[in-house]
């Protein structure tokens, strides 16, 4: 069972003695949780990217092009997670590559959703239906809990709402599109607190500490 304050940042619930070898813990987790995230990207970018005819009900090939564009920052940070993984240059921390590919993500998703956006259609719940799963996704790469959130988050969605705004779209008028993939981020959210509460490191050895034990 996940509480409350399960959801509050792990470093203010762990002992001092024992944060260098939680810090370790994380950086392990970071490092898998990478190089997976990395991999399932870059082949669900590409086949979306190149599946454009099967999925929209309007097909467009002049914003084939647009489309990459907001997909190269994903490639990119994806190709980035897996030269620094395989050949160690560059040497970048794990949960900066986390970072920079879960912000890509958001910006891709909701700017695709802001061109595709033309009211209640079919190419609208298409994209809708992309938001919730890279919602979902994003979350699950905040290994480090509510420090994450805000970032891979709060800022992405303030920065969607301004250009929302300037284009003339009415907040209220995105509700209902934008309701699914915020309630997945909440699932999402929690999830992630609950496999971080549930399989965190025993300081006296290797093996996980089980919730309740």
């Amino acid at each position: 069972m996940v509480r409350t304050s399960d959801l509050k940042p792990p470093y203010k619930k762990v002992p001092l003695k024992w944060l260098p070898a939680y810090e370790a813990y994380i950086r392990t987790v970071e490092g898998h949780v990478a190089i997976v995230a990395a991999w399932v990207l870059l082949i669900t970018v590409i086949f979306y990217q190149f599946s454009h005819e099967l999925r929209l009900a309007h097909h467009h090939p002049d914003l084939w092009l647009t489309e990459l564009l907001f997909r190269l920052p994903v490639l990119l940070s994806t190709l980035l997670t897996l030269l620094s993984h395989y050949t160690s240059t560059p040497r970048c921390q794990s949960r900066h590559l986390l970072r920079v590919m879960g912000i890509s993500v958001m910006f891709m998703i909701l700017g695709l959703f802001l061109i595709h956006y033309n009211g209640r259609t079919a190419d609208t719940y298409q994209i809708t239906n992309g938001m919730v799963i890279s919602f979902f996704g994003v979350a699950i790469l905040s290994v480090r809990g509510s420090r994450e959130w805000w970032l891979m988050f709060a800022l992405p969605l303030t920065i969607f709402a301004l250009v929302a705004w300037a284009r003339g779209l009415a907040l209220p008028e995105l509700l209902p599109f934008m309701f699914d993939p915020l309630v997945m981020v909440t699932i999402g959210v929690v999830t992630s607190a609950a496999l971080r509460h549930h399989t965190q490191p025993d300081p006296r050895g290797s093996r996980p500490i089980q919730a309740g034990k």
